[in-house]
């Protein structure tokens, strides 16, 4: 599959990939970056549809700075492919070029997919991850946990419809 990706902020110029743009919730992110100054993505084409992206932020709370994953999207016709994995890799990796922070907050709300999903890339590109020690969020407060841990805790979160907060930590 001939796969680009192209990263957009609200400073890059990319006329082309708005017109190529083939999904409403593609188009949302696309808007939200373009307005947003902290708010960037990475967006996949395959010839000339953009059939992914991800949008991301850079954040601060408890005086810790860290890129929220705010969302990764395929389009339906294209999910089932390993797309997701490689759409989260480019974002993680053009993070680490912009050398901002390592520290990475993900709220899993896809499920079991996309949960497996983002362990993979973070376990490929040598990052722990990081839960909240209390049930209160503080960042300064974070604990390292297993990949089953995160996911006996998304089977148990299913069923009660709680997204899960995840933080991942450059090693």
């Amino acid at each position: 599959m001939d796969l680009n990706f192209h990263y957009v902020s609200n400073r890059t110029l990319d006329k082309d990939v708005k017109t190529n743009i083939i999904n409403p919730d593609i188009l949302h992110n696309y808007e939200i970056i373009k307005k947003k100054k902290n708010y960037w993505g990475i967006f996949l084409r395959h010839k000339n549809e953009i059939i992914g992206t991800t949008l991301v932020a850079y954040q601060n709370k408890d005086n810790t700075d860290f890129l929220l994953l705010a969302s990764v999207f395929i389009d339906e016709k294209y999910r089932g492919r390993n797309l997701c994995k490689d759409i989260v890799k480019q974002t993680i990796l053009k993070n680490q070029i912009r050398n901002k922070t390592n520290l990475i907050k993900v709220v899993i709300a896809g499920g079991m997919p996309i949960l497996k999903c983002i362990i993979c890339v973070f376990k490929e590109l040598n990052y722990t991850i990081k839960k909240y020690k209390t049930k209160h969020e503080n960042t300064q407060l974070l604990q390292t946990i297993l990949p089953k841990t995160a996911i006996k805790f998304e089977l148990s979160n299913y069923d009660n419809d709680i997204w899960q907060t995840l933080f991942f930590d450059k090693k």
